[in-house]
């Protein structure tokens, strides 16, 4: 062994969940150590630099639903490069018969929306006199399609899933992914009550519809925004801050329990780790963010039955991202954030980035770039296609979506395999499971994407809650969090 610690905690994953979690930790004082597999910290979070373009592989915005994420920023010394979008994040298409059809931007829209039928707009006046739904847990699929109907459901709604799940919400659970909008109907009687419930509540908390205090300042209010450098430049700084106490390039063997603490058996990968050869910690607490089916084999030990059953039972969504660069005096991209297409289309593609419009700066001058969302939970075996092929593919949607006549002269592909996790119907009884396990064993906590939301805000409001648990336990004298 080459390294042999003790520790208050140790977070295996350095993604944004582990990071947060960590920084809040070592703020509070406590003693912590992070071991991640890449040589590098962000997870899911990467941004690359190659022949002039500035590519996020990853997420490309944030969204800041909640006050403190940008306070956060501003605490580790990112205030000054935040960008907002601006009116351009509003603009967004979906695609009707091949053709581009922009999406409404408010509820109201849909009224006068292309891609809607004069029947299906009909419907949408019917929502009021629906019942709630009678199942406890429908599909996503099911909720809308009975409270707004089937060409709803089967055009905005399937690519809303597709862009934002990789997922079918056929299977998407909507108590899962809606909680709010699920109980609030159930309670209210319909969408419209609910939603008149809700801003009167927001009106008499202070809150405006973004989440923030009024009087909280323009920083609190940005909606979606990026970061200069690429959103890498968080985690990056991140792991700036944590120093000594990430460890990346290392390999995560073995966990178990030895008295009061965790044992945690380590190892190089491919002599990538600083520390090189094994290592062994031991922590009152362990924290652990990978995805389901990792954390499940890592911690089939350790884990109850039931939770082991729930994370290896998850299924998760794997997706190929590809990168186009193109001459600007050969193609005109739209003045939008982007396209959804729904899976009737029959389309190779589950959307489309128009980066250059959206992140002025990606390209090189005289170059635009573009990203291409291929595969989701539908079509996974599309991520077998070669890099070659997938721009092929990519080429070919531009060409018949966009136009785009010209052939680009900068290509990169990126896959991600299993990288978000499904919350599909019976989701919360495998959150049942989860929550039953750390009741169970207070110092082991299961902080990946199986619950709590896959976006990345959500990712760190996991870490840092988790955080807060932990700290608030310790400075009690007590070991549950």
């Amino acid at each position: 062994m080459t390294g042999h610690s003790v520790h208050d905690a140790v977070v295996v994953g350095a993604g944004i969940t582990g990071l947060a979690c960590a920084h809040a930790l070592r703020q509070a004082g406590l003693r912590v150590q992070v071991l991640e597999r890449e040589d590098r910290p962000g997870g899911c979070i990467e941004t690359v630099r190659e022949d002039g373009y500035l590519l996020e592989c990853g997420p490309h915005t944030l969204r800041a639903a909640n006050t403190e994420l940008v306070g956060h920023l501003h605490d580790i010394g990112l205030g000054d490069r935040i960008r907002p979008l601006g009116p351009v994040a509003s603009r967004r298409y979906i695609v009707r018969g091949g053709r581009l059809a922009a999406l409404p931007s408010s509820p109201l829209g849909f009224f006068g929306a292309p891609f809607l039928s004069a029947g299906a707009k009909i419907r949408l006046l019917r929502e009021p006199w629906i019942a709630p739904h009678e199942e406890s847990d429908p599909s996503l699929g099911d909720f809308v399609a009975r409270r707004f109907g089937p060409e709803v459901r089967d055009g905005p709604l399937d690519a809303f899933a597709g862009g934002i799940w990789a997922g079918d919400p056929a299977r998407i659970s909507a108590r899962a992914v809606f909680p709010e909008l699920v109980d609030g109907v159930r309670d209210h009687g319909n969408v419209l009550r609910w939603a008149r419930a809700r801003r009167k509540s927001r009106r008499a908390d202070g809150t405006t519809g973004s989440g923030a205090r009024r009087g909280d300042g323009p920083r609190k209010r940005l909606g979606i925004f990026t970061l200069e450098g690429g959103l890498a430049t968080w985690p990056n700084r991140l792991g700036e801050l944590l120093g000594e106490a990430l460890h990346t390039g290392v390999e995560v063997d073995e966990l178990r329990r030895d008295g009061d603490a965790w044992v945690v058996e380590w190892r190089g990968t491919d002599g990538a780790s600083r520390d090189g050869g094994r290592g062994q910690t031991r922590a009152r607490h362990l924290i652990l963010t990978g995805g389901p089916g990792a954390t499940a084999r890592l911690a089939g030990d350790v884990l109850r039955p039931d939770a082991h059953d729930a994370l290896e039972s998850m299924r998760s969504a794997s997706l190929a991202i590809v990168h186009l660069g193109f001459r600007i005096s050969d193609v005109e991209p739209p003045e939008a954030f982007g396209v959804l297409v729904p899976e009737r289309e029959g389309r190779a593609c589950l959307g489309l980035l128009f980066v250059s419009s959206a992140l002025p700066g990606r390209a090189p001058g005289g170059a635009v770039t573009t990203t291409t969302f291929v595969g989701g939970i539908r079509h996974p075996e599309r991520l077998d296609a070669s890099d070659e092929e997938l721009v092929a593919l990519a080429t070919t949607e531009h060409e018949a979506l966009l136009g785009f006549e010209a052939k680009p002269i900068f290509a990169r592909v990126r896959r991600w395999n299993g990288a978000i996790p499904q919350y599909e119907i019976g989701h919360a009884g495998r959150v049942e499971a989860l929550e039953r396990q750390e009741v169970e064993e207070p110092t082991l906590h299961l902080r990946g994407r199986a619950r709590g939301g896959v976006s990345v805000p959500d990712c760190w409001l996991r870490g840092t809650s988790c955080a807060e648990r932990i700290v608030t336990a310790w400075s009690k004298g007590t070991v549950s969090a």
